[in-house]
């Protein structure tokens, strides 16, 4: 039977009388509402009502129960503060056991490819001879296709008896065999059956374009509610690093009203998915060295004889059409990395963003912030801009940052407040010439005599006539754009207090 046509009955269609109103109540949570709610429940003495809203979900759908044993052991298993990681495992396993439909929910359990799913089996469940046809990792060489090695990401996930004559080369060749025999390649356009398109139209169509519109793309339109702070990443942390704290929806089901990133966006279109019984994953892709958030769906699909998952990813951010993940567009191609599981998803939204960046401080790659995203005047291009603090070495080498000033300028740091705009051009437009073998131009600005001013590009430095007028004809459009957002970040750093003097940034003790 399609996977998809078991989510049959209303959520509380298969609940019994007796059943307090209560849970039935809980059963209509979103996914990651759910998950929070069963993590806390779980804690409780007996474990609380977990067993009775599990047995109550699979009544209705022994998938969406499933899923939901599986985000409730991500959230449970991951490490907590004070928690014995065996201890928390024993108290899942006492409530799994009390599950009278456990049967029917370890079934499907067996058939997730969500990462989820994977260490639920792995950790939970103790299925060491489980991973020789793991569908997680039939789903990673599907989505994420490695081609001549196992990446970091799935060595560290691979888990394999040595003694049974596995080596590393043999794994990879097993699960590409597996991904083409099974599995369709992932795609943004898929073909589907009426009534998977139909879903995926519901979310792409009808809910994304209201939660996420373009004009509602990232922080400058919340700029001045942020709160700032350093951020405490670690013992080597540079407490000179500041950090704004995030306004995060309730949970990752929700987004907020005024602004988006993709860190809401793709934990919501996961949400979506995963209420309906259809799997799915949030995954990192990395676009032109911007890292970016996505979810992947996976359906289930009649293919002449036989079943195959097809792998489908939905963006519901302005990157949406602006990058492929198919073979042959090496200038346009996304790196699909790895998934993050529901913990990673609340863990993620605990940090603060990082706003100030620069060579050897330990933040992400970027350093600024998603600021705004925009349509060129002329309708040319779709303007990414990102904004914050730079703070390179005045003067680098081999020698590490020495947080003094005695090294001949080694460790001297000149911050500055900075905008840089990811230029996306638009299909067919004479923009694209300008391209240097990355889906975006970007282009660095910073203030300089009250102009906005370029510092860095990223675009094709052919030096044809009509190449050099293509470059004045968008600088002349971004510099606007780059004026504005620029002011809009200065207020914001101005408002924070942000020291912007030379100095040596200070390691923490």
């Amino acid at each position: 039977m399609e996977r998809d046509k078991r989510v049959s009955k209303e959520p509380t269609e298969a609940i019994p009388p007796e059943q307090s109103q209560d849970i039935k109540q809980v059963l209509t949570l979103p996914p990651y509402k759910l998950a929070s709610f069963l993590a806390n429940e779980s804690l409780q003495s007996n474990g609380g009502c977990v067993s009775l809203v599990l047995d109550s979900l699979a009544a209705i759908s022994p998938i969406r129960a499933a899923l939901a044993l599986c985000d409730l052991s991500s959230l449970r298993l991951a490490p907590r503060p004070g928690e014995i990681g065996c201890r928390a495992q024993e108290e899942l396993k006492e409530i799994i056991q009390s599950c009278r439909l456990f049967g029917e929910i370890r079934a499907e359990l067996l058939t997730l490819p969500t990462l989820d799913a994977m260490r639920c089996r792995r950790d939970l469940l103790k299925l060491q001879d489980h991973h020789t046809g793991d569908p997680t990792l039939i789903a990673l060489y599907a989505v994420a296709a490695p081609q001549y090695y196992l990446p970091t990401f799935l060595r560290r996930e691979v888990w394999f008896d040595n003694r049974a004559g596995w080596n590393e080369s043999a794994l990879h060749r097993h699960y590409a065999k597996l991904a083409r025999e099974s599995w369709e390649p992932v795609s943004a356009a898929p073909e589907l059956s009426e009534h998977n398109r139909q879903i995926l139209h519901e979310f792409q169509e009808e809910i994304s374009p209201t939660l996420f519109p373009i004009e509602r793309y990232g922080y400058g339109s919340v700029a001045d509610v942020l709160e700032c702070a350093p951020i405490d990443q670690d013992m080597w942390g540079d407490r000179d690093v500041w950090g704004f704290v995030n306004l995060w929806a309730e949970s990752p089901d929700e987004t907020p009203s005024r602004y988006f990133q993709c860190a809401d966006s793709a934990p919501t279109a996961r949400s979506f998915f995963v209420a309906r019984g259809i799997p799915a994953d949030v995954y990192v892709l990395s676009i032109g060295g911007i890292f970016h958030n996505v979810c992947i769906v996976f359906f289930e699909e009649h293919r002449a004889e036989y079943m195959r998952t097809v792998p489908v990813l939905v963006d519901a951010t302005p990157y949406n059409g602006l990058y492929r993940i198919e073979p042959g567009h090496r200038e346009l191609s996304a790196d699909i990395l790895n998934p993050i599981d529901c913990a990673g998803v609340y863990s993620q939204r605990k940090k603060p963003l990082a706003f100030v960046g620069g060579d050897r401080l330990a933040v992400t790659p970027t350093g600024l912030a998603p600021w705004s995203c925009q349509e060129l005047k002329s309708g040319r291009a779709r303007v990414f801009t990102f904004g914050g603090v730079t703070a390179q070495q005045k003067q680098t080498g081999w020698i590490v940052e020495r947080g003094t000033p005695e090294y001949h300028g080694n460790g001297i740091r000149a911050p500055r407040p900075e905008v840089t705009l990811y230029v996306a051009p638009t299909s067919g437009d004479r923009f694209e010439q300008l391209r240097s073998g990355r889906p975006f131009i970007a282009c660095g600005y910073h203030q300089e005599g009250g102009t906005a001013t370029l510092h860095h590009c990223s675009m094709s430095t052919s030096k044809e006539q009509e190449i050099s007028e293509l470059r004045a004809e968008l600088l002349e459009e971004l510099q606007p754009i780059a004026t504005e957002h620029l002011s809009q970040v200065e207020k914001m750093i101005a408002r924070f207090s942000y020291p912007l003097d030379e100095r040596a940034f200070h390691r923490r003790r």
